[in-house]
């Protein structure tokens, strides 16, 4: 059982996000940039999903390995493991790699940012949801802030960060609700996307649709 992030040779930790069931950390691990998740399993129903390996971070897990080999990029899961706490709380704790670059909400939000970027970044949105779907998956957490787009290779590169909501596609998982919850979220946080943005991401997201069924998906 990992004691302390310290223990492990870990330093420089940054909590991200800390409320009654999960804490968010970043820093150093092992010589490279790390995000670390811990996830109590308190709940009733988490008694069940531990046992089947359901828990959230088992799903994160899951989401991960399915869409590298889908050929999305998605941020590297590299352990999850499970233990207690000081409390004596069944915790999951996963540790993954932390992708260098902002989410594509945070470039939205950028007062800065010119409108050529963020046409440019709506294309390539719009192709990884394409890429999504076309390989079988859905995302129910689809959203700006859960991508990162990394640069630290030349151009733009969109990671997903978070793929607990990543599954298989059933009936009804269509390319206008990815789309959907896409746009909300910059609409939530004031910064949504010009019409031609918007379209943008549409066209690439239906590569080989017509005009008319793009229009019918606007």
């Amino acid at each position: 059982m990992i004691r302390s992030l310290e223990s492990v040779g870990g330093e420089g930790w940054t909590s991200l996000k800390s409320d009654e069931h999960t804490t968010v950390f970043v820093g150093v691990l092992a010589g490279g940039w790390s995000i670390v998740k811990t996830h109590a399993l308190t709940r009733p129903k988490d008694s069940l999903a531990a046992i089947f390996r359901r828990t959230r971070l088992h799903r994160q897990f899951r989401g991960t390995v399915r869409s590298i080999r889908a050929g999305i990029p998605a941020a590297i899961v590299r352990l999850v493991i499970r233990g207690r706490d000081e409390e004596g709380r069944v915790i999951d704790t996963l540790i993954m790699e932390r992708v260098p670059g902002r989410s594509v909400l945070e470039i939205f939000a950028d007062a800065e940012t010119n409108e050529e970027t963020k046409r440019e970044l709506a294309e390539l949105v719009g192709a990884l949801t394409h890429t999504l779907l076309a390989e079988g998956l859905f995302n129910r957490d689809h959203k700006p802030s859960n991508i990162i787009v990394d640069e630290s290779r030349g151009g733009f590169r969109p990671v997903l960060i978070d793929c607990v909501g990543v599954r298989k596609a059933k009936t009804g998982d269509t390319i206008e609700r990815l789309l959907k919850n896409l746009v909300v979220e910059l609409i939530g946080y004031s910064c949504a996307p010009s019409s031609t943005s918007a379209w943008r991401a549409l066209c690439a997201s239906l590569p080989d649709a017509s005009r008319h069924e793009r229009k019918a998906a606007w």
